[in-house]
């Protein structure tokens, strides 16, 4: 028995048999077989908006560069908290940040030029999909050593760099992500057994 989502794609393959066979004969191919996807469920980005405001008394601001519809997939609209928005515009090459009060919406690609709320010991939990930056200073693991460890763990338009003269690690990314990696360069400093300094040295030495 051949499934029901294979039927289309053997009937392509059933009627490319056929034009190759009477373009042998004529010299013209026939018009290739195209399997007609359905398209991606979509919203106004202005009612997905309005509909979060109402819920997290939050206001917003679009910058011209975001598109009119966003692709949502198979939620409810009506029903996205505040949290589940940055989950959407992640998939959507969007971002969010809070400037002076206000929700921007902006392409991701422009997140990093806009003042990212900093990581503390005592901040509140933000959204896994939200936009922050940690700065840490390492005791024992230099800074620049985990630059390229982990670097690819970050999208194209996170940020990571190391500043060896105050063994400083600066991280922006999404919360959840970043958080991630302040967890793994605790773990690797909390196991390092000598100070960032003697590495320092010891590299120099050699």
């Amino acid at each position: 028995m051949i499934l029901g989502f294979t039927r289309p794609l053997v009937a392509c393959l059933l009627i490319g048999t056929v034009s190759v066979a009477m373009a042998d004969e004529t010299g013209t191919p026939e018009t290739p077989c195209k399997i007609a996807l359905s398209p991606l469920p979509t919203i106004a980005i202005s009612d997905l908006l309005e509909s979060v405001a109402r819920k997290s008394d939050k206001e917003f601001l679009v910058d011209s560069r975001v598109p009119a519809e966003v692709v949502i997939g198979q939620l409810d609209w009506q029903d996205v908290s505040y949290a589940l928005l940055h989950t959407i515009l992640r998939n959507n090459e969007l971002a969010a940040v809070t400037v002076q009060g206000k929700v921007n919406v902006v392409p991701v690609d422009a997140i990093r030029q806009y003042p990212l709320p900093i990581l503390d010991e005592d901040h509140v939990a933000f959204a896994d999909d939200e936009w922050v930056m940690k700065i840490m200073r390492p005791k024992r693991v230099k800074a620049t050593f985990m630059v390229p460890i982990l670097r690819p763990l970050l999208p194209k338009q996170g940020h990571l760099v190391g500043v060896p003269q105050s063994n400083t690690l600066t991280i922006i990314g999404r919360y959840a992500n970043v958080r991630r990696i302040v967890e793994m360069v605790e773990d690797m400093d909390e196991h390092t057994p000598e100070p960032a300094e003697d590495l320092t040295n010891k590299s120099s030495e050699n």
